[in-house]
């Protein structure tokens, strides 16, 4: 089963490629660096799954989704470090099978791999809710899931078992969501979260 990685960071790719050949010996992980190796690629190997960076030569950012998509029938996940909401929902119109934020952990991304490769799709919660955020509230995708844990009652430790952070980081998390969401405290935060996640 081949697998083909298009981002222009080596590292990145190398790290990619480890983690799904250390998940599993059979995927065939084959590299390009730029929209142009990408496309020589496809044309000369059969893919089960393309991994795709927006930002590398030869990308326009999403603009490029639609080009890439009709050249392949193979499903296309995006991996950007851009973990917009905007951005996530505009891939989702393109026609792409999934989008992983990089800072997505390694359970979640061998996850979403296998999902996509099942016939699924995947876009990360938080974005799927966003439509639903009201006023001039702006929140990330990682925010919002946070925000989420705040609705919930979970604390900081809670959160960040969760979500895989340390509690440090949620720590800073919570005081940017309190700050965005004009609250003084938790208990506020939870219940602006309430109204900004509530089902339309």
């Amino acid at each position: 089963m081949k697998l083909l990685i298009c981002d222009d960071h080596a590292l990145f790719r190398d790290g990619l490629k480890q983690l799904i050949t250390q998940h599993n010996s059979a995927f065939d992980v084959i590299e390009a660096a730029s929209m142009t190796e990408a496309y020589q690629q496809c044309e000369h190997h059969d893919f089960s799954l393309i991994l795709l960076d927006l930002n590398m030569p030869g990308s326009n950012g999403v603009s490029s989704l639609p080009a890439v998509c009709a050249r392949t029938t193979t499903p296309v996940v995006v991996v950007s470090a851009d973990d917009r909401i905007e951005t996530i929902q505009m891939a989702a119109k393109q026609g792409v099978a999934g989008y992983l934020p990089k800072s997505s952990d390694s359970l979640t991304i061998i996850s979403v791999i296998e999902k996509v490769l099942a016939g699924e799709k995947y876009f990360p919660p938080a974005a799927l809710q966003a439509n639903k955020l009201t006023g001039e509230v702006s929140l990330n995708s990682r925010q919002i899931e946070i925000v989420q844990c705040l609705v919930e009652g979970l604390s900081n430790r809670q959160i960040a078992d969760k979500l895989n952070l340390s509690e440090g980081t949620v720590r800073q998390y919570v005081t940017i969501i309190l700050r965005s969401l004009g609250v003084d405290n938790r208990t506020q935060a939870a219940n602006a979260g309430r109204k900004l996640l509530k089902p339309a």
